[in-house]
């Protein structure tokens, strides 16, 4: 796969790590939490999945966003501030979605999206820690959505 030494992704992880569950169901996006599962599991545990699923959702949800964005910077290009005011809003509500996502991963146990902090901690914040100093450690920066700058 052309890396240094092994190591595992966010990619690996997350982002190429999930099923679709109804492939018909695509609203409001079709990678919803609700709507997948993990093709693989290290610990096969609640709290894995409820945070691998999330990110994986995460960018389900942000998908239009690189689009968006141009578009708002061919706006302020063409000084359309209408159409910029319009993807701008857009933008917005792609943020808005983001926390609707966050909050899936709960610490109330009573609910499907209870991820313990502490067996997460204990098993999988471990798991990702860098084999070497010269691979990258499995952190969410590496994420491609907080690579992104409207």
């Amino acid at each position: 796969m052309g890396r240094p030494l092994p190591h595992l992704t966010p990619f690996d992880l997350s982002l190429n790590n999930y099923k679709i569950i109804d492939p018909t169901s695509p609203v409001p996006y079709l990678e919803r939490n609700e709507n997948m599962s993990l093709r693989w599991s290290a610990f096969n545990s609640q709290a894995e999945r409820v945070f691998l699923l999330c990110w994986a959702e995460f960018h389900g949800c942000f998908k239009p966003g690189v689009e968006i964005m141009v578009r708002c910077q061919e706006a302020v290009m063409a000084k359309n501030n209408d159409t910029l005011l319009t993807e701008l809003v857009k933008l917005k509500e792609l943020v808005d979605q983001l926390t609707v996502v966050f909050h899936k991963i709960d610490l109330n146990p009573r609910t499907d999206g209870y991820a313990d902090p502490i067996e997460w901690g204990q098993q999988y914040a471990k798991f990702s820690y860098p084999l070497s100093e010269r691979v990258p450690t499995h952190s969410g920066m590496h994420l491609p959505i907080f690579h992104v700058h409207p």
